[in-house]
């Protein structure tokens, strides 16, 4: 099969859905791209199943030349189609707003503790 491949500009992140199967835990995100260019620009929807590494590194408002499969798949006697990416390139990020900076914030948690117990009895 042909590698298959979509350019545009992100226009939505998904927030990420995650579960437990069989084959144990998983996450899926959506992405949304719109072509650029064109009169009647097309756009795609594209699942990223156990791709978080990938889907991290995007930021909306970025061009990307996206390289998916397309799967078909029959569940309850409906069949459905799937664009399931592999791999995304960055051709052009997208611009920072004015006045901040570019770097991606990290967030750690600290460790719960239980309080100390002060009380006297």
């Amino acid at each position: 099969m042909a590698n298959l491949s979509f350019s545009g500009k992100i226009t939505k992140i998904g927030v990420p859905a995650t579960g437990t199967g069989k084959n144990g835990e998983w996450t899926n995100t959506t992405i949304e791209v719109v072509e650029v260019e064109g009169e009647y620009p097309n756009s795609m929807v594209f699942s990223a199943f156990n791709k978080q590494e990938i889907i991290d590194t995007l930021t909306e408002g970025s061009l990307v030349d996206v390289l998916y499969n397309a799967k078909t798949t029959e569940y309850n006697g409906k069949t459905y189609n799937g664009l399931n990416l592999w791999k995304v390139e960055v051709t052009e990020a997208a611009p920072a707003p004015a006045g901040q900076v570019t770097t991606k914030k990290v967030v750690t948690k600290a460790p719960v503790t239980a309080p100390e117990d002060d009380l006297p009895f």
